[in-house]
């Protein structure tokens, strides 16, 4: 089982669908835990009994949850895994890759429901927050990919341009080219490359 909050809102492997209980566990999810009093005033400020409204969301919470859901008199606490959570926890540990993997959209993604002004700032903040994780995830990882190609490049064996050249000569061109080439190198030796002798009309009698 796990919160999905990333591109949506949902708890896999459960049926539970109503939007503000799973908000409520994100939020707990995220904040590391919360008191019963702030979730009442966040969360059902303009219900007629916010505590009472309150411990019905949780008790939602806990026929879909289990025991991930921590409750005591005061706290609301949940060892649920949850995708905001994972993303924030690698994008810290640099796992950049798995940050871009987990993530799939906007955070809570069509929740429609009203919500009070700081519990609102809350959402949007929390989404910008992690959508510019994500979008920083995925220029460093482009940054070291690009780093990468540039050293592969640097270190690559080129291939001798000259040679495919040589390889397209005309076989008379080529021995010609090669007889020229092994002069020179005679020549820098300090030697003189044979040359024949030159055919006169008295020699060919």
């Amino acid at each position: 089982m796990q919160l999905k909050t990333l591109g949506g809102l949902a708890l896999e492997g459960s049926n539970l669908k109503r939007q503000r209980p799973l908000l409520l566990l994100a939020f707990v999810a995220l904040q590391g835990g919360a008191t019963r009093r702030e979730l009442a005033d966040l969360f059902f400020m303009h219900a007629a009994d916010p505590r009472d409204s309150l411990s019905a969301a949780v008790n939602q919470l806990r026929r879909a949850a289990g025991d991930s859901l921590v409750l005591d008199d005061t706290t609301v606490t949940t060892n649920m895994p949850c995708d905001a959570v994972a993303l924030l926890n690698d994008f810290d540990d640099f796992r950049f890759e798995s940050v871009i993997k987990t993530y799939r959209g906007p955070f809570c993604a069509g929740y429609d429901q009203t919500l009070g002004e700081e519990l609102e700032e809350w959402l949007f903040s929390t989404r910008e927050q992690l959508g510019a994780r994500a979008r920083s995830a995925q220029a460093s990882t482009c940054a070291a990919s690009s780093s990468t190609a540039r050293v592969q490049a640097s270190i690559a064996p080129r291939s001798w341009a000259p040679v495919s050249f040589i390889a397209t000569m005309p076989s008379t061109w080529l021995s010609t080219f090669l007889l020229t080439i092994a002069g020179l190198w005679l020549i820098s030796q300090g030697r003189k490359p044979r040359t024949r002798p030159r055919r006169t009309i008295s020699s060919i009698k």
